[in-house]
């Protein structure tokens, strides 16, 4: 009898279902976990004629290129194009043409200096009177004459401040701020209703990226993975906005963490053990979708750490990250732009 295999659909409430796990299987094709019948698979018994064609086929392309790169490698092919492609993480922006520098003040020479003299000058009336002659004051050796002074070489003018130039007059530039316009928010009521229709849709959603967390261990991931799918209650608490582009929340923000934490629908959980807070991070859909994964990933990790270390939080925290979303506001991506903190409570 050949070997077969099937995979169970119950995506509602079979963990096989959400894996997409293959169940083998002998006599009636149906799913040992919930008892819905099984899409049956049989296994081949060796490779199809198709593959040997295609493998054979494959075989002599590699061979082909083997040989054009022997001979062919001498020409080295022209760089590819560089493309820019703007994501979250580097917005496009109009570039700001760089100010004029300011003229530097010229300082005139002395010969053209404006001047005060402390006496008029010859041609002014009152230097024209003659000294009388019969009663000259001649210098004796004990006492000789006094030398005129020549004018100052530096004139008696306020001097004049160098004009202000458009550049001077802007503010310097200041360092971005990491947080977002938005505030923190907290749920007036926190729906911990694992029937509800938001609840049952995120925890499908984090059911199926609980594979794709990075640097958690096989045990760790089992864990997170039977924590959500036996949860006897799922809702979300606090909502935390972040800045264009930033992957970390400024000290504003952690202010407004630590107060909502203190809110009076949200510290009886948090004063729970047992509650697990698991903090899905998103971005907007912009840009390489890698890019927005990994972006969403660094937000939710950031505030796990600001909840442990900056909060005081004793709760097991677990950052997932969810990709860049529209769920949000598809008009406004600055609302997808956020890490949502929801509390799982454990079952029985």
């Amino acid at each position: 009898m050949a070997e077969t295999t099937g995979k169970c659909t119950n995506f509602a409430s079979c963990t096989l279902a959400y894996r997409n796990q293959p169940i083998p299987y002998t006599g009636n094709p149906v799913c040992p976990e919930c008892g819905q019948p099984l899409t049956v698979k049989t296994a081949s018994s060796g490779p199809s004629p198709v593959l040997l064609i295609a493998g054979g086929a494959g075989a002599l392309i590699l061979l082909a290129g083997g040989l054009f790169f022997a001979f062919g490698r001498h020409k080295s092919p022209p760089p590819p194009p560089v493309i820019t492609q703007h994501t979250e993480d580097a917005p496009s922006s109009p570039s700001t043409p760089e100010p004029a520098p300011a003229p530097e003040p010229t300082t005139p020479p002395p010969s053209v200096a404006v001047t005060t003299p402390s006496t008029p000058p010859p041609d002014s009336p009152s230097a024209t009177t003659p000294s009388t002659p019969s009663t000259p004051s001649p210098a004796t050796p004990d006492q000789p004459a006094t030398p005129v002074s020549p004018p100052p070489e530096t004139p008696s003018t306020t001097a004049t401040p160098a004009p202000q130039t458009i550049a001077s007059l802007m503010p310097a530039p200041q360092p971005a701020e990491r947080d977002s316009a938005e505030p923190v928010s907290v749920e007036k009521t926190i729906d911990t209703n694992i029937a509800g229709g938001e609840n049952q849709t995120v925890r499908a959603e984090v059911l199926k990226r609980i594979d794709l967390i990075p640097n958690l261990s096989a045990g760790d991931r089992q864990k997170l993975y039977t924590s959500v799918d036996r949860a006897k209650g799922m809702g979300k608490v606090i909502t935390i906005p972040f800045a264009l582009g930033s992957r970390t929340v400024g000290a504003k923000g952690i202010e407004q963490m630590k107060s909502a934490l203190q809110a009076p629908q949200v510290a009886p959980l948090v004063k729970n053990p047992m509650v697990v807070f698991v903090l899905l991070g998103f971005a907007d859909k912009r840009g390489d979708e890698k890019i927005n994964q990994k972006i969403s990933v660094d937000r939710a990790e950031n505030i796990s750490q600001v909840l442990k270390e900056q909060c005081r939080m004793q709760n097991v925290t677990q950052p997932v990250g969810m990709g860049g979303s529209t769920i949000f506001d598809s008009g406004n991506l600055a609302k997808n732009r956020v890490v949502e903190v929801w509390a799982v409570v454990p079952g029985k």
